[in-house]
């Protein structure tokens, strides 16, 4: 049972809190309290703490940051100064996700924590971690099934990347004064609290559109009564947008390509491996007048991948051509070039691209995705994993497209 959190008054709590965020910011913060080595199991009334979270293994999901408790005034403040401490700046930050067990608490602080995920290029998801803390690092298994209920709602929608399908549970309700909630016929508030209603509720609204979020989300928190709680489904989930790591691709285009001829262009505009700033473009042309296709993968990420994708990636994979009909042809492709470059931003863009030898411009036509896999006797090194899933390219209906982008494979 979900034990409603304090939020903001429909009167003075919601003027005194819409001054502090639009005036005072995050100015005041609070100190973290300093954790000798001890169990860690935090409780749902305890404060909101933030604590880097590891289970000892040697993977991009390993280390976590766990963000548990109610959230009060002062967290927000509280978790830039964690932020600040772990990475400096959100240059220098890395897209660890935040997991979050809570049950609510003051809506303006969980709307500045979402902004401020956002901001450092943080991920998201739900799950309640246990273990052993020492140093401020809680020492723990992955993190189990958890709650994110209330203004926890919102502030997870911070997240670049919010992995929210099968990892505990969302719930959603209308913000209260809980004085109205333990006397609902009594007159509680003024003509000007209601107006400051409905600028809290805009504010919200925002606040979910920024974060890519569909307004209904809002409406279906707005609808639900304060003593209830709307558990989002699976499908209202993904209908929403909330969990947005289910793999999408742009549709395909026609771009001039060399001189005289052109390519399919494709981007990898969401998923778990997607870089939703500057999604990955797949690009399929012809060279000259060579019967043989080509790929080209072209990533863009403040991570150089030229060492990994050159030693560990380029060489050693094969891609599979499927669709749902029945095609599956394996190429065995040819590294015909790769080339990073930097920007003033530190930011790297890596073009590598294959010739797909063997594969007919008919089968290409009919293909619905090309996907990378472990070369015929060879493997990819598994710190380079995550690199080989990002050479994932999926188009449907693009068969016209293709043969015109193609149309100079001829001999």
């Amino acid at each position: 049972m979900v034990s409603y959190p304090r939020l903001l008054s429909a009167g003075e709590e919601v003027k005194r809190w819409l001054i502090t965020a639009l005036v005072l910011g995050s100015a005041l913060f609070p100190s973290r309290t300093a954790f000798g080595q001890a169990p860690f199991d935090w409780s749902d009334d305890q404060d909101m703490t933030f604590h880097d979270a590891y289970n000892g293994g040697n993977c991009s999901t390993c280390e976590w940051i766990l963000a548990e408790g109610t959230i009060v005034n002062g967290s927000s403040g509280a978790f830039l100064e964690y932020l600040q401490k772990r990475f400096h700046t959100p240059e220098k930050s890395r897209p660890l996700t935040v997991y979050f067990n809570s049950n609510g608490g003051d809506v303006i602080e969980a709307l500045k924590i979402g902004r401020l995920i956002r901001e450092w290029g943080l991920d998201t998801s739900i799950g309640k971690t246990t273990g052993e803390i020492s140093n401020d690092i809680v020492r723990s298994d992955n993190p189990t099934a958890g709650v994110c209920a209330s203004s926890c709602a919102y502030a997870i929608l911070g997240g670049n990347k919010r992995y929210l399908s099968n990892t505990g549970k969302l719930g959603v309700h209308q913000h209260y004064s809980p004085k109205s909630v333990e006397k609902p016929l009594e007159l509680t508030a003024t003509a000007v609290d209601r107006s400051m209603d409905q600028i809290f509720t805009a504010i919200i609204l925002d606040y979910v559109v920024s974060m890519g979020i569909d307004p209904e989300y809002a409406v279906l928190a707005q609808s639900t009564p304060p003593v209830e709680v709307h558990w989002l489904s699976e499908d209202e989930i993904k209908k929403f947008g909330v969990d947005n790591t289910v793999d999408q691709y742009s549709d395909p285009k026609i771009i001039p390509f060399g001189a005289r001829g052109a390519a399919l262009e494709v981007e990898h505009v969401k998923g778990v491996f997607a870089n939703l700033a500057t999604p990955t473009k797949f690009r399929l042309y012809c060279r000259g007048k060579s019967a043989t296709p080509y790929l080209a993968a072209i990533i863009t990420d403040r991570f150089d991948y030229e060492s990994a994708m050159q030693g560990a990636v380029a060489n050693n994979i094969d891609f599979k051509v499927t669709n749902d009909l029945g095609l599956d042809v394996t190429v065995h492709p040819t590294l015909a070039g790769l080339k990073s470059v930097m920007n003033a931003n530190s930011v790297h863009t890596l073009a590598t691209a294959w010739a797909l030898e063997g594969l007919s411009v008919g089968d290409l036509a009919e293909a619905s995705t090309i996907t990378a896999v472990d070369g015929e006797g060879k493997f990819v090194p598994h710190y380079a994993y995550d690199l080989q899933q990002m050479l994932t390219v999926s188009f449907t209906n693009a068969g016209p497209l293709i043969q015109l982008a193609l149309r100079n494979c001829i001999q």
